[in-house]
């Protein structure tokens, strides 16, 4: 029997590093959470012209199980995985 189990969606989280300057020329600041459809710039670009540094499996409910695990929760989770490049890191990368 769990104590917890997550339904969620299935992402793969990216983790940019940025200066002020970069920032600025977004218009955007550090605290900032945004949707692209909210802001003048497109993932592509934010791909094409920030290097990331880091990448692993999230989402809201993943990230919830995984920490309630490392608190040695009995935990599981459902989700469902795309059949990509990301969805192959997905796989490959959660533990």
């Amino acid at each position: 029997m769990y104590d917890v189990i997550g339904i969620g969606s299935c992402f793969v989280d990216y983790f940019f590093e940025v200066d002020s300057k970069t920032l600025k020329k977004f218009n955007l600041k550090p605290e900032d959470d945004f949707l692209f459809k909210d802001i003048e710039i497109t993932p592509k670009e934010i791909f094409d012209k920030l290097p990331y540094f880091a990448k692993s499996p999230g989402g809201i409910s993943l990230n919830t199980i995984a920490v309630l695990g490392s608190l040695n929760a009995n935990v599981s989770y459902y989700g469902v995985v795309g059949n990509d490049k990301e969805g192959k890191y997905f796989i490959d990368n959660i533990d």
